[in-house]
């Protein structure tokens, strides 16, 4: 009994720490571990906060325009905005900090059970051939076969009864496929299977049985090793083998043919991961593989016996008895794989037994499918959230020249507006394309009674984006009260810092290959550092609206809206809206 506030103190964290943590994020990502209500959980609470930050940065937005507060009332209520946002803040944490927990337990559950799965196969093994090394010495003790092999010359009626003898265990013994007793010059006197009775008078050239007519103790076994013999169908297999002796005379041994392609295909198996209905896990497999990284079995058909295993060599390297697991990406799915040494059983393979055959079981359990979860990511990484801090007065206290500016995200580019000449930021669905116009237009949009062209600052900056399809960010700006009103297509919202004049660049243009309309340049501290904030000038965005504007073949129908102010195209503008 363990307190529950301690149950589960560090043991994800300690599972899961040797693990890649790009591999494992992007696992933690995977529809076939969670639901799609579960992964989209954290997205939800991002954009929660992402639209609570919204109103914080429109707050401040409407207090700069605000003349009737004082400065006192308008640094409490900055701070007060400032504190609604903080606490979304720590809400989403604690929101994303729970749901990462779970999907780390659950992979570490994932991770755990391929190295329980892989124990599990490895012990079927050891257990299996321990009785193979019994066998093998039991049968050797058999009094026909000391008896008969004694004799200086065996006569057929001799070599009939030592088959029958054979035929007899074997039929018994369903997991050999042949049993072979050989005379002390290691020529073959009898078989079990009749499909090898043509190979009896000929003398077994491998070493296992030279190996098993030099033993001197009826404890004592020998095993080949795994590799292709005459004695199964000229294919790999184990053979066990001991000596025959009589009156302490060795007189012939015995060499029993473990059935391995059907058998150690059964192991594996029966040591799959398995659902609740008993059914093994859609696209999991498993192996065994030796020392020198040849698959001994394997329940998939990418891995055939003999062949080299060289998609995860460091785990078949471990010391004997020892276990490890990983995340691993193959043929386009990612693996929780797990992996365990063979470590014996009873006497058989111990420090004392003479014979040592080091075996890896490996469990590949399915995680999910690359390219789905690499879609999401990109999906998401793609649906940028407003996530920043606003501007409080002790920055303006500092310096009472200071002006604030209202930022703004293309992309990864930092630019801003002075925020006196900002309205607000909205979220919308509606921008109304305009045909025959630069592509820098994205269209006209309705705000309160006005039409207002859009600009897109990812098409005039040449920056690539993806714009999402619904709940655009766009911010509508109007410079001064006898100016048009315009919007901008941004990716997310920023700071907005107050920055003294002497802190900014003049500029005419920046960057002319980026193509931003730009006025100055100014490094701004922010809680990730030093940053470069590009600052635009209104007066120039006005401009390119008014070129686009031109581009538009006019059309004219009935509206019942009016644009804001004259400029160059705004009639055309209003005409297609």
């Amino acid at each position: 009994m363990v307190p529950l506030d301690h149950a589960f103190d560090d043991n994800v964290a300690s599972i899961i720490a040797g693990i890649d943590v790009k591999l494992l994020g992007k696992v933690m990502r995977s529809p076939l571990l969670f639901s799609p209500t579960l992964l989209g959980i954290p997205r939800q609470a991002a954009t929660i906060q992402s639209k609570l930050n919204q109103s914080v940065w429109n707050g401040n937005i409407w207090q700069k325009r605000d003349s009737s507060h004082n400065p006192q009332q308008n640094s409490f209520s900055k701070m007060l905005l400032w504190e609604i946002s903080n606490t979304g803040f720590k809400t989403q944490n604690v929101i994303e900090k729970t749901v990462a927990d779970l999907y780390q337990t659950v992979v570490s559950v994932m991770l755990e059970n391929s190295r329980f799965f892989a124990s599990l196969a490895v012990d079927i093994m050891d257990r299996n051939l321990y009785e193979r090394a019994n066998d093998c010495r039991w049968w050797a003790l058999t009094a026909t076969f000391q008896q008969l092999l004694a004799k200086p010359v065996l006569t057929s009626q001799d070599q009939a009864a030592i088959t029958k003898v054979l035929s007899y265990i074997n039929r018994a013994y369903t997991v050999y496929d042949n049993l072979v007793v050989f005379d002390r010059n290691g020529s073959i006197v009898a078989t079990s299977n009749p499909a090898y009775h043509g190979l009896i008078g000929e003398t077994i050239a491998a070493d296992w049985a030279r190996a098993a007519l030099n033993l001197r103790d009826t404890q004592e076994y020998v095993v080949s090793a795994f590799e292709p013999s005459p004695l199964y169908r000229n294919k790999s297999t184990y053979i066990y083998a001991a000596a025959i002796r009589n009156d302490e005379q060795t007189v012939g041994g015995i060499g029993i043919v473990f059935d391995s392609t059907p058998q150690f295909s059964a192991m594996l198996a029966d040591a799959l991961p398995r659902n609740a209905d008993s059914t093994a896990v859609a696209g999991s497999f498993t192996l065994y593989v030796d020392d020198k990284l040849r698959v001994i079995s394997s329940t998939s058909s990418e891995f055939s016996i003999g062949s080299e295993f060289t998609l995860q060599p460091e785990l078949c390297q471990l010391p004997k008895g020892g276990a490890a697991f990983d995340i691993v990406l193959y043929n386009g799915n990612y693996y929780a794989v797990g992996a365990r040494a063979s470590s014996g059983y009873r006497e058989y393979k111990d420090a004392q037994d003479s014979y040592q055959n080091h075996v890896t079981a490996l469990i590949f359990i399915p995680l999910g499918k690359a390219a789905e979860i690499n879609a999401m990511m990109e999906t998401e990484r793609q649906l940028q959230h407003n996530q920043f801090k606003p501007a409080t007065a002790q920055a303006q206290a500092q310096n009472p020249d200071a002006e604030e500016y209202a930022t703004f995200y293309i992309g990864q580019h930092w630019l801003g507006l002075p925020a006196a000449q900002i309205i607000e930021a909205i979220q919308v669905n509606d921008i109304k394309s305009l045909p025959d116009t630069s592509s820098v237009l994205e269209g006209m949009l309705k705000h309160q009674d006005n039409v207002v062209p859009v600009l897109n600052l990812a098409k005039l900056t040449g920056v690539e984006i993806q714009i999402p399809e619904r709940d655009k960010q766009v911010i509508i700006v109007q410079a001064g009260p006898k100016l048009p009103k315009f919007g901008l297509l941004v990716s997310t919202l920023g700071e907005i810092p107050a920055i003294a004049p002497d802190a900014i660049e003049s500029l005419s243009s920046l960057f002319a290959t980026v193509n931003i309309p730009a006025e100055g340049i100014a490094k701004v501290m922010t809680e990730r550092g030093e940053n470069l904030l590009i600052l635009l000038s209104a007066n120039n965005l006005i401009t390119r609206i008014s070129e686009a504007a031109q581009q538009l073949n006019a059309q004219p129908v009935n509206t019942a809206v009016k644009t804001s102010a004259a400029y160059p195209g705004s009639e055309m503008l209003e005409q297609a809206a």
